[in-house]
């Protein structure tokens, strides 16, 4: 799609150079190539065999292409592959085309007349856009004995915004004939709605012991999206529960509330790991400047990697310059670190604090630049590499250019493309001759075409 998008761009500037000349130019090779693809495509949706078809599908939806929309629409409407029609929806839910509604409805409204994928599909196209007429047609699906069908029928429900469909759903969990694998989709979905009608029901669940585990956990979770006020405090009082996973689900539900940070902070003491990594991940969302210090020794000290890098995230989301101090001292003490905490550190300097950080990053990159582990210097070169509006790193991606390393070479032709260093431009030529691996003439050229 990125290649058709700069063949329409090029013709509309030589249409516009026609116009402005009053001359005659003839067709471009390129828009010969675009014409006969576009020819192509049309030839195989009309005429082509299914499996011609379905895989042109699949390329269309990979490329987000929406030119054929109503053409496949024709064609979906009309065929008896099922296969076909559910690669339709599916392409038509990516594009975001919103005139195949009453072809996914009708398919759902006769749904004994379908096999499970293409009501899924038809399922997922009309989440994308609800309307009543459509709600009411996927609630005849909320009693199939088809159990991946009556999970995509609840999915649906809980993105429908209808406040009535609350007591559809409860009625639904209380009914007995209602799977016990399928309750923890009905609970995420009343959460999704977000209506406070179902927070006392969620709230007894929640506490009760005697409830499914699952089920519990998933009350919870529904508790913290409805954020309904009177629901904190039964929610606080279930952090010392012994269920680690339940607590780990609280305090997901407890970030969501504004008076929660003391009790997200509080959480980053808990046993289970699960727990502090959801604190953190809270914690940094909410930017909380109160947490920096326990932040700082979790990323530092914690046991578990994974709670380690989120404390770290978390500590450039807030931004604090003594987060920051610290990230840069783990940066650099490298060979205490596990590789994956090191590369989290790296990361979120890189992305929240290059400026002040890029003297401790360049010493980095001057003492691996000759070493023989290019784990370091590769994963500083693909971030460096990928950061728009940084011309300051002219001296780096020229420094990266002269590394025998055809990876690090490409990370600095990149970086210089990227950031529009014309300063560079004669180095990238010098890298597209033909004494250099193919690799780097064509990084090298593609630069060149775009500097």
């Amino acid at each position: 799609m990125a290649r058709l998008d700069g063949i329409k761009n090029w013709l509309s500037a030589l249409l516009g150079l026609v116009l402005l000349l009053g001359g005659g130019v003839s067709l471009s090779g390129e828009e010969d190539e675009l014409e006969r693809l576009r020819r192509e495509r049309t030839d195989i949706l009309q005429f082509g065999i299914d499996s011609e078809v379905l895989s042109l599908l699949t390329t269309l939806r990979a490329e987000k292409t929406p030119e054929f929309n109503e053409l496949i629409l024709e064609q979906a409407s009309k065929t008896v592959n099922q296969d076909l029609v559910a690669a339709a929806l599916d392409l038509f839910k990516e594009v975001n085309f919103a005139g195949a509604q009453e072809l996914a409805l009708g398919i759902i409204q006769d749904y004994n007349q379908y096999r499970t994928p293409v009501l899924l599909s038809g399922l997922a196209y009309l989440k994308s856009h609800v309307t009543p007429r459509h709600t009411q047609a996927v609630l005849a699906l909320l009693g199939s004995s088809n159990e991946a069908l009556l999970l995509g029928a609840i999915d649906y429900v809980g993105s429908c915004g209808d406040e009535n469909q609350v007591v559809t759903l409860l009625d639904l969990y209380e009914d007995s004939r209602t799977p016990e694998n399928a309750k923890p989709a009905v609970l995420s979905a009343l959460g999704n709605l977000g209506f406070p009608a179902a927070s006392e029901r969620l709230t007894e669940i929640a506490v009760d012991p005697y409830e499914r585990a699952a089920n519990r956990w998933y009350a919870a979770q529904a508790l913290g999206k409805i954020g309904e006020a009177g629901a904190f405090t039964a929610l606080q009082g279930l952090l010392g529960d012994p269920d680690p996973n339940l607590r780990s689900y609280v305090v997901e539900a407890v970030g969501r509330y504004p008076q929660g940070e003391d009790v997200l902070i509080e959480a980053l003491r808990d046993s289970f790991w699960r727990v502090r990594l959801s604190a953190a991940r809270q914690l940094g969302e909410r930017g909380s400047e109160r947490a920096v210090d326990i932040l700082i020794y979790k990323a530092k000290n914690d046991p578990e990697n994974n709670v380690r890098n989120e404390a770290i995230s978390a500590l450039g989301k807030i931004g604090r310059q003594e987060g920051f101090e610290t990230l840069r001292e783990m940066a650099e003490a490298r060979a205490t670190l596990a590789p994956a905490v090191w590369a989290q550190a790296v990361q979120v300097l890189i992305q929240y604090d290059l400026r002040s950080s890029l003297p401790a990053i360049e010493k980095i990159i001057d003492e691996e630049f000759a070493g023989n582990n290019p784990y370091f210097l590769n994963h500083i070169g693909r971030l460096l590499s990928e950061k728009a509006d940084a011309p300051y790193l002219a001296d780096i991606y020229g420094k990266f250019m002269d590394h025998p390393s055809l990876i690090i070479k490409i990370y600095g032709i990149r970086g210089a493309e990227l950031n529009q260093i014309t300063g560079l431009r004669s180095r990238i030529t010098e890298l597209s001759g033909e004494a250099n691996h193919l690799s780097v003439r064509q990084a090298a050229r593609r630069a060149l075409e775009n500097l």
